[in-house]
């Protein structure tokens, strides 16, 4: 779920439409999904990973990052 959460916020860089590039992120948030990091072999979250929020706070997508919070809250 997460790559395709980056790559529906990459594809907001290429097109004008913003309201359809971030319908995916809408819906994940409207049917309450939350991200669960991965975890390594003793259990504890792998810090070192790219997910939507940080392309989108790379892109400069204000309202997208605000929108992310609401997904990577954990």
């Amino acid at each position: 779920m997460n790559w395709l959460l980056a790559e529906n916020v990459k594809s907001k860089c290429i097109c004008n439409n913003i309201y359809n590039k971030t319908k995916l992120v809408k819906f994940a948030i409207k049917t309450g999904y939350e991200d669960r990091p991965e975890l390594d072999e003793d259990g504890k979250p792998i810090l070192r990973r790219a997910t939507a929020l940080h392309c989108a706070a790379r892109q400069r997508f204000p309202d997208t990052v605000k929108d992310l919070f609401k997904i990577y809250t954990s």
